[in-house]
């Protein structure tokens, strides 16, 4: 499951060569959402070694997105490559992401999170996270792309070993869509335009940069508050 998960699936390395011979990048959702300079790492380097400790979190998120994918009904758009191109809206990119679940018939998004609670009560978090609510909304816009209809609802379903917690998520009206759409486009061109040197990093929070690969050789990165450290 670990060397599975590790290894792009067929369907992104066919989007990777496609997008090569065209002549545009291929970004990925998980990439635009957080740290810049992050992501033009990722689009120019080999991706770091993972740490033994990260394998836990890894196959942990395996197992269910698998399980997940089983109980998906004929209809439902279920781990689904979705692509869309910016090349009209002034980006020399496409944005690929798999969609962990939508129901057409419904309009309903689904996007299934496995969390550490550190010991927690679900019910004890602060969720939804703000960073999977713009992810959940980044999946809407591919899916109008796509052809799908719009959804109209939205939800992140929370699970760690012992529990789950699903928590709604407004989807954007038509304003806030187009906002999306300019910040994926903002977003795309500081990562593909940027010169030798890399655009300029913009973690929001310390644990974005203790859990990033490149952060040694970031000239940006955040230190670790000194007393205690954020949470993921």
């Amino acid at each position: 499951a670990l060397a599975n998960s590790l290894r792009a699936d067929d369907g992104l390395l066919e989007a990777q060569a496609l997008a090569q011979r065209a002549g545009v990048a291929l970004l990925r959702v998980t990439g635009l959402l957080g740290c810049t300079r992050q992501a033009w790492y990722g689009l120019h380097t080999a991706p770091p070694l993972e740490k033994p400790s990260e394998h836990w979190s890894r196959l942990r998120g395996t197992i269910f997105h698998a399980a997940l994918e089983s109980l998906a009904g004929e209809n439902a758009v279920a781990e689904t490559r979705l692509i869309a191109s910016l090349e009209e809206l002034g980006a020399r990119a496409w944005i690929a992401g798999k969609i962990d679940h939508y129901d057409p018939a419904l309009r309903l998004a689904t996007d299934y999170k496995t969390i550490n609670s550190f010991g927690k009560k679900m019910v004890a978090l602060d969720l939804p996270k703000q960073h999977h609510v713009a992810q959940l909304w980044i999946y809407a816009w591919l899916l109008g792309k796509a052809g799908y209809p719009y959804p109209l609802a939205g939800r992140v379903v929370y699970m760690d070993m012992g529990a789950v917690r699903t928590v709604d998520v407004a989807m954007p009206d038509a304003d806030m869509q187009a906002a999306v759409e300019a910040r994926l486009v903002e977003k795309a061109r500081l990562i593909t335009e940027a010169g030798p040197d890399g655009p300029a990093g913009d973690p929001q929070e310390a644990w974005q940069c203790a859990y990033c690969g490149f952060a040694a050789h970031c000239p940006d990165r955040l230190k670790p508050q000194a007393h205690g450290s954020a949470g993921k």
